[in-house]
């Protein structure tokens, strides 16, 4: 494609950055300043918005080959070139007239793509350069299909409706997910696959137990460093209780609860449809807004445990999914639960402890 032919699909759109280097938003900030910021942010977004007549997208990236490195986006698309630029200038103004209120944003600038400067590697040129290519599209859901679409077989579930030791556990479950096949890769990227919910065999869904309860059970056995002689029953979603390990007369019951955000369901649809390239803008824009859901996601899956005042001593796991943890950065995670924490009235109350997993990493939720 030559230059003439890319600033022609590029002239109706404006793209504007903010760089933030060490870290995620969230975590330069911290969450109480980034909550509050991005308060400020919204409603510049939405006055203007209403004002101009256009959508304007916020969204972000990490750079993977630079540490810590992530940049926020807003991006629009206007055919006419001087209100573009009119909008664009007003955003700049109220933008960076909010970084004078938050001490980490005071050496910020708000930069657009025909700012000096604008470009600065050829990483960042060839990210910029999808953003241009993906601004006029949205990848939507598509329904995963009913019928089996893929030849690996449905994970027996007859072992783990019956006491189970450790050390058995962990072979079926091993033996099933962890060696590499043809098989295997066809089914962990059908859209009804491992990641799916929809087909239900026998009044139960194996993929959706294995995903939810077997191998959060598995991580947290191995994290606890249960020995390979203790005995395991599983809840199966029949009984109120998902795990119990009974190991040298002790007894440890495990509620295992996910904390996904609003529309998580058609994240794999979106991924399967992307190929290795980037979300388009609005996408991106989604997934913006799920990841910024998340602490709330997490506060309330825990308080509707509380609820349900379970009558005996057990631990709460709470399960996220990696896809909104930048790749689960541990002190990106650190900073949402201190948000969670604020959120979650009375602690962890009646549990023993509450856990999250995050990509097979474990974080103390209470006590802190």
């Amino acid at each position: 494609m030559s230059t003439q032919e890319f600033e022609e699909i590029e002239r109706p759109q404006s793209h504007s950055y903010i760089l933030f280097t060490e870290g995620a938003p969230y975590v330069e900030l911290g969450w109480e300043a980034y909550r509050e910021f991005k308060s400020a942010v919204d409603n510049v977004l939405a006055s203007l918005g209403k004002s101009s007549g256009v959508n304007i997208y916020q969204h972000d990236h990490e750079f993977l080959d630079y540490e810590d490195v992530f940049i926020w986006w807003f991006s629009f698309l206007e055919e006419e070139d001087c209100k573009r630029i009119e909008v664009t200038e007003a955003l700049k103004t109220e933008i960076e007239g909010l970084f004078y209120g938050f001490e980490g944003m005071r050496d910020k600038r708000l930069l657009s793509q025909h700012d000096e400067g604008f470009y600065i590697d050829p990483s960042f040129a060839n990210y910029y350069c999808e953003l241009v290519f993906g601004a006029n599209f949205e990848l939507k859901h598509i329904q995963a299909p009913v019928e089996k679409t893929y030849t690996k077989p449905y994970l027996d579930l007859a072992p783990f409706e019956q006491l189970i030791k450790v050390q058995s556990f962990k072979e079926i479950i091993d033996a099933y997910v962890n060696h590499g096949s043809m098989e295997n890769f066809e089914y962990f990227h059908a859209l009804n696959g491992f990641y799916s919910t929809r087909r239900a065999v026998d009044g139960k869904a194996p993929n959706k137990l294995l995903r939810e309860e077997l191998l959060p059970s598995l991580y947290f056995i191995k994290h606890q460093k249960v020995t390979d002689s203790a005995v395991l029953q599983f809840g199966l979603e029949a009984d109120n209780f998902d795990l119990k390990i009974v190991d040298d007369s002790q007894i440890f019951i495990v509620e295992i609860t996910w904390a996904v955000p609003f529309g998580d369901f058609e994240l794999l649809s979106w991924s399967e449809q992307r190929g290795i390239g980037n979300f388009p803008t609005r996408n991106l824009a989604k997934i913006k807004s799920m990841i910024d859901s998340l602490p709330a996601r997490i506060a309330k899956v825990i308080e509707d445990k509380h609820d349900k005042n379970y009558p005996d001593q057990r631990i709460l796991l709470v399960v996220i999914p990696v896809e909104y943890t930048y790749q689960g950065g541990i002190m990106f995670i650190k900073e949402m639960l201190k948000e969670v924490r604020s959120l979650v009235a009375g602690g962890k109350r009646n549990f023993d402890e509450v856990l999250l997993l995050c990509d097979r990493k474990f974080f103390t939720v209470f006590p802190n």
